[in-house]
């Protein structure tokens, strides 16, 4: 994984590289927003970082947002929502069993170093988050862009990125599977893209 150390710098690299793949509706996206860095979409905290993907898992942002305010107002201190979530009781943190039961399944994991894991590689990554009951393919993606901060990573399953990466390459010769390799090595950044065309 590479990482850089200006994030400015590297979201212009990302930005110029987007705009010499030569597709007219990226670039008119490209010139509208400028470089974008990749946000904090989720905690930088790596362990609630991915619990707040577990919980968004299926919801909308703002239902997603409701809930993890609801819990950091029940249990403002870090310790105290780590132990809550933990006991894995879904009725009374008011989330579904499913969700409760993975997110319980990973904070009770002593075995588990998510610090460690930021700086393995994204394939590595996948591989061992996906062990878990619960945790698929764009809950591991997720938390390899906006934890790691893993500048090359697409996310098939995302229902948005599908619909906005078909509409890129509507007028063109290029196939969405065309467009995602020719963004390599800022997949990431593609995504960006699309999600901020969506907002």
């Amino acid at each position: 994984m590479s990482k850089s150390v200006d994030g400015s710098s590297e979201a212009h690299n990302a930005w110029s590289h987007l705009k010499s793949i030569n597709l007219k509706k990226l670039t008119d996206l490209l010139n509208h927003f400028g470089p974008l860095n990749i946000p904090p979409h989720y905690d930088a905290d790596p362990t609630l970082g991915l619990i707040k993907i577990i919980i968004g898992q299926q919801l909308s942002n703002q239902s997603a947002k409701s809930i993890w305010l609801r819990l950091n107002e029940s249990y403002p201190e870090r310790d105290l929502l780590i132990s809550a979530l933990a006991s894995g009781r879904g009725d009374v943190l008011r989330i579904s069993r499913a969700k409760a039961r993975t997110i319980s399944g990973i904070l009770n994991d002593k075995q588990i170093n998510l610090q460690n894991l930021i700086h393995k590689n994204q394939k590595y990554r996948m591989k061992y988050l996906c062990q878990y009951w619960g945790i698929g393919p764009w809950t591991a993606e997720m938390w390899g862009m906006f934890i790691c901060r893993d500048p090359n990573i697409w996310s098939n399953g995302d229902l948005i990125l599908k619909k906005i990466i078909k509409n890129l390459v509507s007028d063109s010769r290029m196939t969405e599977l065309d467009l995602i390799d020719a963004s390599a090595p800022f997949k990431t950044y593609l995504a960006i893209y699309c999600w901020r065309s969506s907002d």
